[in-house]
């Protein structure tokens, strides 16, 4: 499942203990469509060789996708999550929301 790479998700992401973010390459975006980029999470430095193959690039998890996730223009960026990982950040937003 893809989600939006906010703020918010990568506070979650951090709680949940990953560390870092590998951006998969882009092959499917035709000049002047919005660019469509996909993240994977990642806790350890040693599981990052296991996705890295296939990732164009690896980045900290509070360096450049902090700037990412409060938007680029003509770019949006998703963090591939598995469906448990979805419902709790969906309870982790929630959460927010009620105790703000």
């Amino acid at each position: 499942m893809k989600v939006e790479l906010t703020v918010h998700l990568l506070d979650f992401l951090a709680e949940q203990g990953y560390k870092y973010l590998l951006l998969q390459p882009n092959q499917n975006s035709s000049p002047g469509d919005i660019e469509r980029f996909n993240f994977i999470s990642v806790k350890n430095f040693e599981n990052i060789t296991s996705y890295y193959s296939g990732s164009s690039s690896c980045f900290f998890l509070d360096a450049e996708p902090r700037v990412m996730a409060e938007g680029v223009a003509g770019k949006v960026f998703y963090v591939i999550v598995d469906e448990q990982e979805a419902v709790e950040y969906s309870r982790y937003l929630l959460n927010a929301a009620i105790n703000s």
